[in-house]
């Protein structure tokens, strides 16, 4: 390879790779920004995961199930009677956990060369796994009040359950995340190495 090439290479390469830099920092920026907002309206994603969670309900035990403002869940039975009512706290929601996870993301789209869709990627699976998990989990807790009454149901699934499957949940997320994250890291490595050296 002579001189005049490797000199009109190794710029196109610099500007390749500040151009990807820079794009990086745009999305960790973003994705901060994101995290902000999510932040403050915190009461609004909670209010979103008493929606979802009020249709799942009805839709298991057969009642009518409702959310109101406040993150609060009404199960009503056919007689119109108010069966329970749920509160999706900041504890019981996965907010905070999605905010974590776009932390993540934003520090990995910052220090790492991973491309940026693959980071985007893994972040809106594992997000989406702790949003579903945790409709789930509003559900079981509807379906054994319904079935078990409030003193009985809620405990077990509350308590017992719910802390199984948030646990779970954000395993297999984490699990997932990695595995996207990760994905083709080493043969992109390897083909980096073998046009490395045939340019040279």
């Amino acid at each position: 390879m002579n001189s005049g090439a490797r000199g009109g290479l190794l710029p196109d390469v610099l500007s390749r790779a500040v151009t990807s830099k820079l794009s990086r920092y745009v999305i960790s920026l973003v994705l901060v920004a994101a995290v902000l907002v999510l932040a403050v309206h915190e009461g609004t994603w909670r209010q979103m995961e008493a929606n979802l969670g009020g249709h799942f309900i009805g839709i298991l035990t057969g009642h009518s199930a409702y959310s109101r403002s406040g993150g609060l869940i009404y199960l009503v039975s056919g007689q119109g009677i108010v069966v329970g009512i749920f509160a999706v706290t900041a504890e019981c929601s996965v907010g905070y956990l999605v905010i974590g996870v776009l932390l993540i993301t934003a520090f990995l789209a910052m220090v790492r060369p991973i491309p940026v869709r693959r980071v985007l990627s893994a972040a809106v699976l594992a997000s989406a796994i702790l949003l579903l998990f945790n409709i789930l989990r509003l559900g079981m807790i509807g379906l054994f009040v319904a079935q078990y009454g409030v003193k009985v149901g809620f405990p077990i699934a509350h308590t017992y359950l719910g802390t199984f499957l948030t646990i779970f949940s954000t395993v297999v997320a984490g699990i997932m995340y990695a595995l996207v994250v990760l994905h083709g890291t080493g043969k992109r490595g390897e083909t980096q190495q073998v046009e490395l050296v045939e340019a040279g």
